[in-house]
């Protein structure tokens, strides 16, 4: 027996009641639910209490011969009643009913609508709850007084009978629906029950968890070990896109439990560096980045990148704990250490007719490079019919 919407409904005074009826405060509750579905045989008998210091009568709908109420009316010393509502084995075609309840100088009634499938309809409660990713068994119900089958629309779903014939006194039954375990974080399926010529359908869903707590801070460059935080039911894997970061386990089954793995850095000899780390399980990937700072080593930038377009020098520093040396492939300018911490970049004269733009870059023992954008500007004007070419030579027309 199936109900819907709320219960416990209290209803108001009559506001054409005399005073000395309102003095009595006249109240009526009900605790039925609006709606409530019947099946076709052997259904079981609506219970639900009037509470009430007025009388009250039941009222049933044209037609109703089927349903039998008892008690369908109370005395007003009659504070708190017990009805229950029978109803016939149904034989024919679809049927519902209404019950009215009123009370004596209460104006607002109750309406309570009862209806009963007709013959063979197939009824189904869907289990409640969704699969984790270990699977097992769940039930769901089916009622009916016809002979039945159940389909599945995934292999991962079996269920411990497939068909069968009614329950002889027109009860609900179970049946146990095993999922097998998963390893993707989600997957549905659909149940397909057919009894006569009713066929009833629902999802159920196969949910895995994952979840990362991620390193937050970076590696020192001396090397250490920082752990993360695999927490999954599924099977896992971790893996980095760089060699100097290595894991004490990079792969696990998932126990559904908070697992520690164990991230280490090489000690870094150069720049600092980055690195991305993916977990991956169920067909998902989390990825973020981890760090390492390294020795220093860096160009400073200086005020002007402007090179001397006549011709001349720019010294520029450098900001290194590591041994390095600098270099640039621009025609017409060379580069000279000065000692561990500068630079200059000799330019000669611009003889081509267009601005040069180029690099010098400091290379450091280990490979590690920084590298800084430099410009020298034109030393002639046009006029007339001429046009620069790309190797920076003047065509006239």
């Amino acid at each position: 027996m199936l109900g819907a919407a709320a219960s416990c409904q209290l209803y108001e005074i009559d506001t054409q009641m005399t005073p000395e009826k309102a003095a009595a405060s006249i109240r009526m509750e009900c605790s039925a639910v609006d709606v409530y579905n019947l099946p076709a045989q052997s259904p079981d008998p609506i219970s639900f209490n009037v509470s009430s210091n007025t009388p009250w009568t039941i009222i049933l709908s044209s037609g109703a011969d089927w349903l039998t109420v008892s008690p369908a009316s109370s005395a007003a010393s009659q504070l708190i009643a017990d009805v229950v509502v029978t109803a016939k084995e149904n034989a024919g075609d679809d049927r519902s009913a209404t019950l009215t309840l009123k009370g004596e100088n209460v104006s607002q009634t109750k309406v309570i609508t009862i209806k009963q499938a007709r013959a063979g309809k197939l009824f189904v409660t869907p289990m409640a709850d969704e699969y984790s990713a270990a699977g097992g068994p769940l039930t769901f119900r089916i009622q009916t007084n016809v002979a039945w089958e159940i389909h599945s629309s995934a292999s991962w779903l079996t269920f411990n009978r497939e068909s069968g014939e009614p329950d002889p006194e027109g009860r609900s039954f179970a049946i146990i629906a095993t999922a097998a375990p998963s390893n993707v974080l989600e997957r549905t399926a659909t149940v397909t029950v057919v009894a006569g010529d009713d066929e009833e359908t629902f999802d159920v869903v196969q949910k895995g968890s994952f979840s990362v707590v991620e390193i937050s801070s970076a590696f020192a460059s001396a090397g250490e070990s920082k752990s993360i935080t695999i927490k999954t039911d599924l099977p896992w894997e971790v893996s980095a896109d760089k060699d100097w970061i290595t894991f004490d386990k990079t792969s696990g089954t998932g126990t559904g439990s908070a697992e520690a793995i164990v991230a280490t850095a090489a000690a870094n000899d150069g720049a600092a560096r980055k690195a991305t780390v993916t977990v991956s399980a169920g067909g998902v990937d989390k990825t973020f980045e981890v760090s390492q700072s390294g020795l220093v080593f860096e160009i400073v930038a200086p005020s002007s990148t402007e090179l001397p377009r006549l011709g001349g020098e720019m010294v520029i520093a450098v900001n290194s704990s590591l041994s390095w040396e600098p270099s640039t492939d621009v025609a017409g300018w060379e580069v000279e250490k000065i000692d561990a911490t500068s630079f200059k970049v000799k330019a000669a004269f611009n003889n081509i007719f267009k601005p040069k733009v180029g690099k010098v870059v400091i290379t450091a023992t280990g490979g590690a490079t920084d590298e800084l954008e430099l410009s020298q500007g034109i030393n002639f004007k046009f006029e007339g019919n001429c046009e620069v070419q790309e190797d920076g030579s003047l065509k006239v027309s």
